[in-house]
């Protein structure tokens, strides 16, 4: 499977992000849920990809904060990237009306031009 035949599955399109978010593990039933920041791969409206704290597991929900917000997600897979990082790729769950438009912003701010993007000249004419 290519990356674009990768990325045409997905209901909403990808972007590459450059940010924090804390990220924290709920219902372990101790007293302190694990609980760290971490860096953000990439985002989309449905969920987003960051660089895995060494506690995620598939199948752990987990709090997102960033910029005063929280969001629920549910980690979907976790596979190793470049070099020893593995990165954990967290769906969100439960997004309301607002907390939707406030990551819609939070996209706007936060993202990077993706590679590809835009047009590209080799200097060959």
């Amino acid at each position: 499977m290519t990356v674009d035949q990768h990325q045409d599955r997905r209901a909403h399109p990808r972007v590459t992000a450059s940010f924090s978010v804390r990220v924290r593990r709920l219902g372990t039933g101790r007293r302190t849920d694990p609980s760290d920041v971490v860096q953000v791969v990439d985002l989309s409206l449905g969920g987003m990809r960051v660089k895995a704290p060494r506690w995620v597991g598939v199948g752990d929900v987990v709090q997102i904060e960033v910029d005063d917000l929280g969001v629920r997600g549910l980690v979907v897979n976790v596979s190793p990237r470049q070099g020893p990082a593995l990165h954990a790729h967290i769906a969100f769950t439960n997004i309301s009306g607002p907390t939707l438009a406030a990551i819609c912003e939070i996209v706007d701010l936060h993202t990077l031009p993706r590679i590809g993007q835009a047009e590209v000249t080799t200097g060959d004419t």
